[in-house]
């Protein structure tokens, strides 16, 4: 078995993460929550999650959600 390593740099907070892509922790957390980003995209210690952009960047370019009534795409649940 090949272990590939990841750069760490390429690793940021949630609120970096969230700043990215300029949307609020919150969004970040139910993409986590509602599995928009996969797990392989984050790495998680107890209660810290640190996030890889390209991988997320691929999760929500992927993600197929509704449209909302006034024809944008929403990619978390606004009702939580």
């Amino acid at each position: 078995m090949t272990v590939q390593k990841s750069d760490p740099a390429m690793y940021v907070t949630i609120g970096e993460a969230a700043n990215h892509y300029s949307v609020s922790t919150s969004t970040v957390r139910a993409w986590v929550r509602n599995e928009i980003i996969p797990k392989e995209a984050y790495i998680k210690l107890g209660t810290t999650y640190r996030f890889n952009l390209r991988d997320m960047t691929t999760a929500l370019l992927m993600h197929e959600s509704p449209e909302k009534e006034d024809g944008r795409f929403k990619l978390y649940d606004e009702t939580n």
